[in-house]
């Protein structure tokens, strides 16, 4: 009878309740800043998710709205280039017991409402170079010599990056490099000396970091990819120095190794739910002298996401 009596009781409580018993929408997150040297005090941070946008200086606390989706922050100081994160939520264990407790009226309630997630309490974010000095991280070397030359064809092979075998050439042509841009194709694309394009792209697929390419260390970045309007936060890497020779021309060259989480952007037909934030890897090779990208290989389950492509001839 006792065993019967609480059955009815949890019976009850699930189909009739609709309470929910994780409590409060919104947490308290703490910004700390940080550059190669120590951390960087005064840093006005600015958070945002789909439930609003807060701010911050650092080092500090504030309140956000829980939710789903990713806590995107973006910290500037006078002294540093911005500093770039990206943060994703959890799902609080107790939110499953209200599929018990509360039903699954009550279990809702908290998704939709975003009391059912977590953000970590406190959240560090690296911060670009240093405009003042000092606290910077090493720049690549200026002795890093231009191999190319305005006039060069530049081929780049796509491959399927699962199977390695070739789908197609892109073919490029270096107009100029002026003021510490490359200049392709008469004007109609030009490119950063950080990865960044300002005028058209190299590639469907891209990465591109804060300040300029560093020696050694961690640094952020951004990755956009084909089809994909967000560009996703990125964590670059520097694996170290590499030569890669080209039609007879040796680049002294960056490895990178990057990291990150896909976008959740629905594209219908595309990808599936299970692809979305998905999270990926893979290396890039980038010029020292100039920041072009040489090679970039990136595997995830997204298949928007799963890039292989390198430099592959020179022509004059």
């Amino acid at each position: 009878m006792r065993l019967s009596a609480l059955i009815v009781v949890a019976a009850s409580l699930a189909v009739g309740g609709c309470a929910s018993i994780v409590s409060g929408h919104t947490q308290s997150v703490s910004v700390d800043t940080v550059d190669t040297v120590g951390q960087v005090a005064g840093a006005k941070c600015e958070l945002t998710n789909n439930k609003g946008t807060w701010f911050v200086t650092s080092p500090g606390t504030t309140l956000v709205h829980r939710s789903f989706e990713d806590l995107a922050i973006r910290c500037e100081s006078d002294k540093h280039e911005p500093g770039l994160a990206n943060v994703k939520s959890t799902t609080k264990g107790m939110a499953f017991g209200n599929i018990l407790f509360g039903g699954i009226i009550g279990a809702g309630i908290d998704v939709s409402t975003g009391a059912a997630y977590d953000y970590p309490t406190l959240i560090t974010v690296q911060m670009g170079v240093s405009r003042q000095g000092g606290a910077q991280p090493p720049s690549a070397p200026t002795t890093a010599q231009m191999v190319l030359k305005p006039g060069d064809r530049l081929v780049y092979a796509e491959r399927d990056a699962r199977t390695g075998v070739t789908s197609g050439e892109v073919v490029h042509t270096l107009s100029a490099v002026d003021d510490g841009a490359m200049v392709f194709n008469d004007g109609a694309v030009i490119i950063k000396n950080n990865g960044l394009p300002s005028k058209g792209r190299l590639a469907a697929s891209y990465i591109y970091w804060t300040g300029t390419l560093p020696v050694r260390g961690t640094w952020p970045g951004k990755f956009r990819a084909e089809n994909i309007w967000e560009d996703v936060p990125v964590e670059i890497s520097v694996v170290g120095p590499e030569t890669k020779t080209v039609s007879g021309r040796s680049f002294s060259a960056r490895k990178l190794k990057v990291s990150g989480y896909a976008s959740r952007q629905v594209i219908s037909g595309m990808v599936s739910s299970a692809e979305m934030g998905a999270p990926f890897e893979g290396t890039a090779l980038v010029d020292a002298a100039t920041g072009l990208v040489l090679e970039m290989k990136v595997t995830s389950r997204h298949p928007l996401y799963t890039v292989d492509r390198q430099l592959v001839r020179l022509m004059d």
